[in-house]
């Protein structure tokens, strides 16, 4: 055997040896629910995370308090969704939906501060669970420091783990609500309210 036909079978089996540790210690098998949310496409991610804020903003419960509903804009404007309440008007809310990461946290990227929204809706996708919760674009504007690459002054990033996040699915009948994330939306912009008063 050639000096050269040594070092490649070594060279490939450390490659398969690491492959198999990697798939091994990852969270994401091919068999976990929400694979096919993980290898989707950017594009394909964030019309589904605005596609569970809708279907929240257009539910019954929703409409009870208030909530008249939710355009998506498809990428027609500076927001992605268009909220409208019987109270409090318009409410413009940009959309961002992160996969879990390998140390178990999400990590939504892109946020931009210029962009014209009041609240940032972020969903995290975990293998079999959904999470979610809301910012004010003044929470984002102060705390989100970390640019996300370089050359983009206005790309930034928010790392967050679940358990700073509102499940999507309650505990009691395990099945998916959004309560709580509805009465913040109405706080968040009752806020927003008696700011411009």
């Amino acid at each position: 055997m050639t000096n050269n036909e040594s070092l490649t079978r070594r060279i490939e089996s450390l490659r398969s040896n690491r492959e198999k540790a990697m798939f091994k210690d990852t969270i994401w098998k091919t068999s976990a629910p929400n694979y096919s949310i993980r290898i989707s496409s950017t594009s394909h991610k964030g019309d589904f995370g605005e596609a569970i804020f809708k279907e929240i903003i257009d539910s019954k419960e929703a409409k009870d308090l208030g909530f008249k509903g939710a355009q998506i804009q498809d990428g027609t404007g500076p927001f992605d969704v268009l909220v409208s309440h019987e109270t409090h008007g318009e409410v413009k809310v940009e959309c961002k939906l992160a996969t879990m990461d390998t140390n178990g946290g999400f990590q939504f990227n892109g946020i931009r501060k210029s962009r014209e929204y009041d609240i940032l809706y972020c969903v995290g996708v975990g293998t079999s669970e959904f999470y979610h919760t809301l910012k004010t674009k003044a929470f984002c504007k102060k705390h989100l420091t970390t640019v996300m690459e370089k050359g983009n002054k206005d790309g930034f990033k928010y790392s967050v783990k679940p358990e700073k996040l509102l499940p999507l699915r309650t505990n009691e009948d395990n099945l998916f609500s959004g309560t709580a994330l509805l009465q913040d939306l109405i706080s968040l912009i009752s806020k927003r309210d008696m700011k411009r008063g």
